[in-house]
Parts: C-alpha cells; structure tokens; sequence
C-alpha cells in the first residue's frame, strides 16, 4: 500500500518541480529534492516504527517525482546543442545496459 502512496505523491512532484526551476535555479532545486531523498532513506534505515516507514514513502515519493523532470532541466543549462544529446544518449546507453 504505501508503494502505491510514494507513486501516487510522484505525481505533483513531476508537476511542480519544472514550475519551482522556472522560478529558482534548477540546480537548487534539484538538490533540495535529492536532500528530502536523503531524509527518506535515513527514515528508512531504522524503519522500525510505522511513522518511519509512512515518512519514508511520502517523502520519497514527493521528492523522487520532483527530482525526475529536474535532471533533463539540469542537463540542458550545462551542455546545449549536439553535447546535450551526446552526454545524455551515452547515460543512457549505459543505464539500459545496467
């Protein structure tokens, strides 16, 4: 059940997360949305109690959906043209392999 609530709270970080880096700097963004990541998987760690795991899923599932469309936005202010689809066509040639 609470996988299905991490998934389900992707949704408005996917949503928010573009808007948010349109009026902050993407890169602050991002690494507020990794930080919150951070707290989730030290939620996770003990996760003895049940507010531990509720935590863990809700604030993971915000700060994971948020941290998705980021990446793209990050990539695109530190190589544009040919080195964007370059950098980004060798990650993920790598990663389908993985």
């Amino acid at each position: 059940m609470w996988a299905a609530v991490a998934s389900a709270l992707s949704l408005p970080g996917r949503s928010a997360a573009p808007f948010l880096a349109q009026r902050f700097r993407s890169t602050s963004v991002q690494a507020t949305g990794m930080g919150l990541m951070a707290i989730a998987a030290i939620l996770m760690i003990d996760g003895s109690s049940d507010w531990q795991l509720a935590g863990h899923f809700v604030i993971f599932g915000l700060s994971f959906g948020a941290v998705l469309p980021l990446r793209a936005m990050v990539m695109s202010e530190w190589f544009s043209g040919s080195g964007y689809g370059r950098t980004m066509g060798a990650q993920w040639a790598v990663a389908s392999v993985i």
